[in-house]
């Protein structure tokens, strides 16, 4: 297509797929939560020293203690 001179294609562009991804929780990292849960330690600073957020370890917690 021309427009002033200028020649235009049009092409498609893909699209990112829905969703997010998500780091996997070891067997080592389940134990160290748990342990500084027991011991009362806010969640904000068990996240800050896991580098994940604080949804991540409240829903871990909720899936550990729904386990039992």
């Amino acid at each position: 297509m021309k427009i002033f001179g200028y020649s235009f294609t049009i092409k498609k562009i893909g699209k990112k797929k829905a969703g997010f991804s998500s780091k996997k929780w070891t067997t080592a990292e389940k134990d160290h939560l748990l342990r500084r849960h027991g011991e009362k330690i806010p969640t904000s600073v068990i996240a800050k020293e896991m580098n994940r957020t604080v949804a991540a370890i409240s829903s871990m917690l909720q899936k550990l203690h729904k386990g039992k």
